[in-house]
């Protein structure tokens, strides 16, 4: 008799954040591209849930594509204040991000598709 071995995939992110139109972007980029390093490195330690994987799509059906930090912060700071604060000391780099990247953040702070439809329903 065989036995079926279980399969562990990884999964590698790559995102491009495209610099602001900014003619002073080194200022910009010195004062919160090391807290957005820091901030990046503590979310793709989180280890999703199969669940949570799943439910990414739907997250992303969810929320509004121009999603900016101050209409998330209340929602984040209920599941995870520390990761919040961080998230607000690099806000500016979150809201130039790509899409997927900030759905992929969501998903990390554990809010559900649920959590965005209730959250933007009046969006």
């Amino acid at each position: 008799m065989s036995t079926i071995k279980k399969r562990h995939y990884k999964v590698k992110w790559k995102f491009i954040i495209e610099e602001p139109m900014s003619t002073n972007f080194r200022k910009y980029h010195n004062e919160f591209f090391p807290k957005w390093y820091a901030f990046m490195r503590r979310v793709v330690q989180v280890k999703l849930t199969p669940n949570q994987i799943r439910d990414i799509p739907n997250i992303r059906n969810s929320i509004p594509s121009n999603i900016k930090t101050e209409s998330i912060y209340n929602m984040v700071s209920k599941k995870n204040e520390n990761l919040a604060r961080e998230l607000i000391d690099c806000a500016p780099i979150f809201d130039f991000s790509p899409f997927d990247l900030k759905v992929y953040i969501l998903a990390v702070f554990g809010i559900s598709s649920s959590e965005c439809k209730k959250n933007f329903a009046t969006d």
